[in-house]
């Protein structure tokens, strides 16, 4: 894969088993990726990688936000590739592990934070999308158990709570982003402005 198919502040995606793998591309052969020790994912932070490190395969491809995805039709769309950069080198300086989380603050959090201004992943939403039609199956089940039997089996009661933990996690962690991230760069931006 040749660096040059890409413009600076593309939002970048890697598919890869199960899940894919998103950066913005700066310029000149580099990504900000959210990355790092993939067996400890605690201690990942946004970081400046070569393009050939973040998809040694050549399989990237250019994620659109021209127009809201089908599943988030909230969702803004695409700023200006001078902010997609800024934004994707804030958070390089400002990266500190332990931010990592794979509900509500993934590499896909960050590319879409800075490609539209809101972090959102949409295979994690999907996820919780397939998780509610999942409660909802086990709602009727257990409804049926406890009229036949009397008693609700705990393996619902299990993958009930189990539900709502990850939905729970997803928005803590999404609204954390948002704390800790979006609001830093409102006010350097705030700041950056009052300055001039």
């Amino acid at each position: 894969m040749r660096s040059e198919q890409f413009i600076a502040g593309d939002h970048l995606e890697v598919p890869r088993v199960g899940y894919s793998h998103h950066g913005i591309y700066l310029d000149d052969g580099r990504v900000a990726e959210y990355g790092g020790n993939k067996t400890a994912k605690a201690e990942a932070v946004v970081r400046e990688v070569e393009l050939a490190q973040f998809d040694p395969q050549g399989i990237a491809h250019v994620v659109s936000h021209d127009a809201p995805p089908l599943l988030a039709q909230w969702m803004p769309t695409s700023l200006a590739r001078a902010e997609r950069v800024a934004r994707a080198r804030f958070l390089i300086e400002t990266a500190a592990p332990g931010r990592y989380n794979l509900f509500g603050h993934n590499c896909e959090h960050a590319a879409t934070w800075c490609a539209t201004g809101f972090p959102e992943s949409h295979q994690v939403r999907i996820g919780l999308y397939l998780n509610l039609l999942r409660s909802t199956a086990t709602a009727l089940l257990a409804s049926y158990a406890y009229r036949r039997a009397g008693r609700i089996p705990r393996w619902i009661i299990v993958t009930t709570l189990i539900g709502f933990w990850a939905v729970t996690e997803y928005h803590v962690h999404q609204g954390r982003f948002v704390r800790e991230i979006d609001r830093a760069w409102r006010a350097r931006q705030s700041s950056g402005s009052a300055g001039t």
